[in-house]
């Protein structure tokens, strides 16, 4: 609607300049989004959310009482249809297989009915002999939609938990391929444009870097570094960015190697255009091809690096969540779901980003595009 208003009254429906303003629309949208996050995040209360399991509690004891104006009532609360954030704990449900199966289903001492596969009571753990408490607005006890993913340790549902650990796997792999390619694409422009022995020591540079372990430089620096002081997700993009930019990089200097020598870079040179606006304007439009493609792969490996250093217990934090560090809550086979559901959301994305890497190439081809 927004966008549909500025086209009608701002821009008077002129194809010319709604064409231009679309760049300014998108950062606009875009630049809005951040800012909305950013806000909500800055401002909002860490405490808040161990103060949900109480006020259910409240609610069901009758403790807790609505207030709306002049009425009062204890009917018709709104709760969301998944137990959501990290301190949402139901003890008595540690580790509780995914309620649509067999092995989950228990009686009403909290006991399970098939204990041999329930993979809970098996060994050393045995279940506790309490009721599972339903609070107000939750399935029952033994519903199938009660925990469809089964549950951690502390009985927080799996599910839930995946989807708030969504934001921090996605997070650093958005980020960090966003800000290995901003460094790669200046450190390459600068290299393939000017050529000489900058571009000679900037390949030295580049030689440094990659012989150097990516992964165990990234490990090394997230065991020194306290997340106190810098947050795990900050210090994993950031490193990840340090680490990794050269292959961009590398295949932003051979574009611009191979178009510097162009006519319409020679033209723009001979016309007395700036440095600044020969890269900006006519040289890096046409070499940004092969960045694209290796940013969306870079989305895929920077997921996959943070899931493996939280598994390895140098990432992400307890209580916090990614999807490698749910991973790492059970290495019991017992506890196959905590395995299995975050290991196939790991897939599953790492796989698109990839397709979409791939199509991405075939998309900017221009032998595919003259062949269709």
């Amino acid at each position: 609607l927004w966008s549909r208003a500025v086209n009608r009254w701002i821009l008077r429906g002129n194809e010319q300049r709604i064409r231009s303003a679309r760049p300014a629309k998108f950062a606009f949208v875009l630049s809005a989004a951040c800012l909305g996050g950013l806000v909500w995040e800055l401002g909002r209360d860490a405490e808040s959310a161990g103060r949900s399991t109480p006020y259910k509690l409240g609610l069901t004891e009758g403790g807790v009482v609505l207030e709306l104006g002049d009425w009062k009532a204890t009917r018709d609360p709104w709760f969301p249809p998944l137990p959501m954030g990290y301190a949402e704990t139901h003890p008595e449900e540690g580790f509780r297989p995914p309620t649509w199966t067999r092995a989950a289903e228990v009686d009403d001492e909290g006991r399970y009915v098939h204990a041999q596969g329930s993979g809970v009571s098996v060994g050393d753990y045995v279940p506790p002999a309490n009721p599972v408490i339903v609070r107000y607005g939750e399935p029952e006890a033994n519903a199938p939609q009660r925990h469809l993913a089964g549950t951690d340790q502390l009985g927080r549902d799996l599910l839930a938990r995946m989807i708030w650990g969504s934001r921090v796997s996605l997070s650093v792999g958005i980020l960090s391929a966003l800000l290995l390619t901003l460094i790669g694409v200046a450190v390459g422009a600068v290299a393939g444009y000017f050529g000489g022995a900058l571009d000679a020591a900037i390949m030295r540079i580049i030689e440094i870097v990659q012989s150097i372990p990516a992964f165990f430089l990234i490990i090394v620096t997230m065991a020194f570094t306290d997340p106190e002081v810098v947050p795990p997700v900050i210090a994993i993009v950031v490193v990840i960015a340090i680490v990794r930019w050269t292959s961009v990089a590398r295949l932003v200097r051979g574009e611009f190697l191979k178009l510097r020598e162009i006519e319409f870079v020679v033209a723009a040179r001979a016309l007395g255009y700036s440095h600044r606006r020969t890269i900006l304007r006519h040289i890096l439009p046409n070499a940004i091809s092969p960045v694209l493609v290796s940013a969306a792969f870079a989305v895929a490996s920077g997921i996959l690096t943070e899931s493996a250093v939280s598994f390895l217990g140098f990432g992400i934090q307890h209580p916090g969540a990614s999807w490698g560090a749910l991973i790492n809550e059970s290495k019991s086979a017992q506890h196959w779901w905590i395995q299995l559901f975050p290991g196939l959301l790991i897939f599953t994305t790492v796989t698109c980003y990839n397709l979409i890497g791939d199509a991405v190439r075939d998309a900017l081809d221009p032998k595919l595009r003259l062949e269709a």
